[in-house]
C-alpha cells in the first residue's frame, strides 16, 4: 500500500515538472514576441 502511493506521488510529480517546462517555454516565446515584433 506504502509503495504504491508513493509511485502516485513520482508520477504526479513529473507531471507537474512536465506543465511547468511547458508554461516555462510558452511564457518565454510570448515575451520575445511581445519584445521583437511590434505592432
Amino acid at each position: 500500500m506504502k509503495e504504491k502511493i508513493e509511485e502516485e506521488v513520482w508520477y504526479r510529480d513529473e507531471d507537474y515538472k512536465q506543465i511547468s517546462l511547458l508554461s516555462f517555454i510558452a511564457g518565454f516565446f510570448v515575451f520575445i514576441f511581445k519584445r521583437f515584433v511590434k505592432p
